[in-house]
Formats: C-alpha cells, structure tokens, sequence
C-alpha cells in the first residue's frame, strides 16, 4: 500500500461536483443512469441491466465482489464510464485500474447522487 491519493470530480448538470478517487482518465457531458434502477445495483457482470447503458456514466454500489469487476460489466454492457458508491461510510475509497472511467466516491455522495 502508499498514502497518495489521486482525486477526481464528476461536474453535474446544476455545476455541483462530486469529489473522490480515479487512475482513470475522464469522460466528456454523459448521462447518469442509476445501476440499481436497472436491476443490476452491484453491476454484477453476470447480470444483464434491464435498460441500455451505452454511452452512459452508470452509478454501481460497492460490495459482492471485486470493485473491477464492476467497471467490466459497465464495459461489457456498453458504458462510457462509472461511479462506484461506497455503502458504508467508514469504507476506503481505492484508485484501482478500471475498464471504464471510473470514480470512487463516499457512501453520503453515493446516496446524494442516487437521490
């Protein structure tokens, strides 16, 4: 492990911007869908979404399995990139090498950007 951080933001529509953790590069102005809406809120790659994600940024919460794996669902299914919500307030939040653009953010940003 190492103590560096490599922060991003997602920029919403009203301007505000949610802060957490990439290695990945950005995206340009995409829709977010929410993966949870879509039957599939763990982006388990073994799940079909219920709706196209191709071309969207797609919110995936934290836990099942590997956090990667859920960028390759995303991939797999046609995504354009991801925000993976922590569920649990004191959990970490990683810079992992995703498949998509990815940012990893706190469970109150999660919440706030699936409300």
């Amino acid at each position: 492990t190492q103590d560096r951080e490599f922060g991003g933001a997602a920029v919403l529509a009203d301007g505000r911007q949610i802060r957490g953790v990439t290695l990945t590069g950005g995206t340009n102005e995409l829709p977010l869908v929410d993966a949870d809406a879509l039957g599939n809120g763990l982006c388990d790659p073994g799940i079909e979404f219920t709706e196209s994600i191709v071309g969207a940024i797609v919110l995936c919460e934290r836990g099942g399995f590997a956090r990667v794996s859920k960028s390759l669902a995303v991939y797999e299914q046609g995504g354009a990139g991801m925000i993976l919500a922590n569920t649990v307030d004191d959990d970490s939040l990683n810079t992992d090498n995703h498949y998509v653009p990815s940012l990893h953010v706190s469970a109150e940003d999660g919440a706030r950007l699936a409300g």
